[in-house]
């Protein structure tokens, strides 16, 4: 039982990004089905990564945490400053509204869950039953970020987005200089 527990506050750490970004893109009136699928798919990532991460072993583990880093910082920026383009014209918003930019999404938010596979692969932790508990939790922080970044869109359109890129921008430095 303990075990799970631990798993679910890494859960909890793994998954901040996941409900971050995903209260970002609420802002932008994305539909229930699309939620859902999303966090299906963010999910799904923070189940496979780990298992991935757990038969990778430690020869690549280093570079791998530098690779991930550097990723999901620029894709934070660019998709931040996609954002902050947005503003100029309404019509042409970010949204998610094709699986390949849901897939897209998920990878990276799953990214240091690989990282965190390969280590427990090495401490030869329960990889099956810690990725499950992975998935669980970043199903449910994302919709949840999906849902309150649709009520302060609703509200506060502009202001969430330019919120939400800034946020972004620190997400993505902070990638790249930890």
């Amino acid at each position: 039982m303990s075990d799970i527990l631990i798993y679910f506050f890494v859960a909890l750490g793994l998954s901040m990004d996941a409900f971050s970004l995903a209260i970002v893109y609420g802002v932008n009136k994305i539909s229930h089905k699309n939620m859902f699928k999303l966090s299906f798919c963010v999910g799904l990532f923070h189940f496979l990564m780990p298992i991935m991460g757990g038969n990778i072993g430690v020869l690549f583990q280093e570079k791998l945490a530098l690779a991930s880093n550097i990723i999901v910082s620029i894709v934070f920026f660019i998709i931040a400053f996609s954002m902050i383009n947005s503003l100029k014209d309404e019509e042409k918003a970010v949204v998610l509204d094709k699986f390949v930019y849901f897939i897209i999404f998920a990878f990276t938010v799953s990214l240091d869950s690989l990282s965190v596979g390969v280590a427990y692969g090495i401490l030869k932790e329960n990889v099956l039953m810690s990725s499950f508990v992975f998935a669980c939790v970043s199903f449910i922080f994302t919709f949840l970020g999906l849902i309150i970044g649709n009520v302060f869109g609703t509200k506060f359109s502009k202001t969430s987005k330019i919120v939400g890129s800034v946020i972004l921008i620190f997400l993505s430095l902070k990638y790249i200089l930890l």
